[in-house]
This record gives structure tokens, sequence and C-alpha cells, in this order.
């Protein structure tokens, strides 16, 4: 393939990131973690260079902050730290799911009557 993303030397991991967890696409679903590009379908959530099966049905929002609180929580504090933490969502998913949120968060604005505004909220 040519897009740049998908080589390997231009993973995280192999430009200069100590580790990496997280999709290479530009979205993916925010439970099932497939992306849906170009006639493909996938799974794309990553752990450094493997995939990351083990987090099927677990909301990527929660899924990075609990993994950046970690870092930063076993992270020896008398040396630097660089952490870059990119929230996805605010983003679209997949186009059969493109605003993905669970439940609990969308009852929060019950108050939104617009259906696609308040999961987008």
């Amino acid at each position: 393939m040519a897009s740049g993303k998908l080589q390997k030397t231009y993973t995280p991991t192999f430009r200069g990131f100590d580790s990496h967890l997280g999709f290479w696409i530009g979205h993916q679903d925010y439970n099932d973690h497939t992306s849906e590009s170009n006639g493909t379908w996938g799974l794309d959530m990553r752990k450094d260079m493997d995939l990351a099966k083990d987090l099927h049905g677990k909301y990527s929002t929660d899924i990075f902050t609990n993994r950046a609180v970690k870092v930063i929580d076993d992270h020896d504090k008398e040396k630097p730290l660089f952490l870059y933490v990119a929230h996805a969502a605010v983003h679209s998913g997949n186009s059969y799911n493109p605003l993905p949120a669970p439940d609990g968060y969308i009852s929060k604005f019950s108050y939104i009557k617009n259906y696609t505004r308040q999961r987008f909220a």
C-alpha cells in the first residue's frame, strides 16, 4: 500500500515513542475498534505493534484515559515524561455508527431532544 501510515517504519514505536496504544488509520469504531476505509474493514487497535483484541467492547476514550493515568502513576518521578494523549472522541466513527458513545454518557444530555445532537454532545 502506498499510504505511509500503513508502513511499519511510520508507526509510533518506530518514530520515537517508547510505547503506543491506539489506532493507525484515521478513525475507528469506539467499541469494537474496527476501521472501515477504502473498501476494507478490520481491527485497528494496537498495543505497540500488536493487535489489542482484549480491548474489544471497551470504549476508546476510557481506554486512552486509563492508560494515560497508569503511565503517569507508574512513571519514575525523578525522570522527565512526555505523554501524548489524543482522545479521538471529537471525531466520528465508522459510517455504520458515526456517533458512538456509551448510554451513560448520552443520558447526561437528555435535555437535548435532537437524537444526533444528543449523541454528538
